[in-house]
């Protein structure tokens, strides 16, 4: 896919004119306000009925969510794992009961870098070998880099990020997205 064809198919994605895995930005707005996630729910839908099966299924499964955000030279926003500066993956971490895939994104997101989402839409969800199922949701970001987390937060070629613990993953998210390492 070209550099040119990408940033398009992502920007659609945030904008939510394509829906990727079946899956489509259920409606619901993502806002931060006072470090909360609120949602404005607009109309419902037979998607979003679906969207809350699927996550009510995956509710007894071990389940993550992480953030693509892709700047315009091409290169991925990551975070080291805490314990290998070396080992970067998409912000990202373990969805707490009783919260959404989405919700533990922005969370995540927000953790990790000190960065708010300011839109959220699922573009992939997988069940890796380990067992999780994790969702992973491209994002825009407004705010500046500022974290205590012990993760290293760096702009990387999407290269990196096939070595190390999410390799796996991010080679299934990149072939679906088509984004060339």
């Amino acid at each position: 896919m070209s550099k040119k064809l990408l940033k398009t198919f992502i920007k659609e994605v945030l904008e939510g004119g394509i829906a990727v895995t079946g899956s489509s930005d259920s409606g619901r707005t993502d806002q931060r306000t006072d470090d909360r996630l609120t949602h404005s729910q607009q109309n419902s839908s037979v998607l979003d009925d679906e969207e809350n099966e699927d996550e009510q299924k995956d509710e007894k499964s071990l389940r993550a969510a992480c953030c693509l955000i892709v700047a315009p030279d091409n290169t991925i926003l990551a975070v080291s794992r805490k314990n290998n500066p070396s080992d970067f993956g998409l912000p990202g971490g373990k969805v707490d009961p009783g919260e959404s895939f989405k919700q533990a994104a922005a969370r995540e997101l927000q953790e990790e870098t000190g960065l708010y989402a300011t839109s959220l839409n699922m573009v992939f969800k997988a069940k890796d070998k380990s067992g999780y199922v994790t969702a992973t949701f491209a994002t825009e970001v407004s705010g500046e880099v500022d974290t205590d987390e012990t993760g290293v937060v760096r702009w990387v070629k999407p290269a990196d990020l096939l070595n190390g613990m999410f390799a796996d993953y991010n080679k299934a998210l990149f072939t679906r997205l088509g984004i060339k390492a």
